[in-house]
């Protein structure tokens, strides 16, 4: 009995210092959507690039931010794109709806990428191409940003106060 309690303990506090490990005094989590903000082009062939600027931008970004990835990709696709970009290199977690069985603009889909980061939602932006998307994300409490163009981008991250 006594060694149960010790072991729950421990794990605990491994879980705990895991977190301070992997997100250690962030100032909150900024979420891409993949295809459209983070790429753009043909997502059924080869000619999805990624957009100019955007790589740079998330490891800017993630001195001072959690940054993830979220996509209505399905779990068989994915990783062929995970693969081309060095997507789990360049983000610190991806929400894959295929994986989690929801799509954007599902809240259960916001909902899973704030637990899934430990993340509140008034600390957390949300960008995505899709005004449905977006609208659905602040229906949630949490900020969020229609992209339309990088510069646009760049100044609408600032005007929530991100340091870029």
């Amino acid at each position: 009995m006594v060694e149960e309690i010790v072991l729950g303990i421990v794990a605990v506090l491994l879980l705990y210092l895991l977190k301070i490990a992997f997100f250690p005094g962030k100032k909150g989590l900024i979420a891409f959507d993949f295809d459209g903000v983070f790429t753009k082009g043909d997502f059924l062939t080869e000619k999805l690039v990624e957009r100019e600027g955007m790589r740079s931008l998330v490891k800017r970004l993630r001195g001072n931010y959690n940054v993830a990835l979220v996509t209505n990709d399905n779990s068989e696709t994915f990783p062929v794109f995970e693969k081309k970009f060095g997507l789990s290199k360049l983000f610190q977690g991806q929400v894959v709806s295929g994986r989690v069985g929801a799509r954007k603009p599902d809240p259960k889909i916001f909902s899973y990428l704030l637990q899934t980061f430990n993340a509140r939602s008034e600390k957390t932006i949300f960008i995505d191409d899709k005004q449905e998307n977006v609208e659905a994300a602040k229906r949630l409490g949490l900020g969020a940003i229609h992209f339309v163009s990088f510069p646009g981008l760049i100044k609408d991250l600032r005007s929530f106060g991100v340091n870029i």
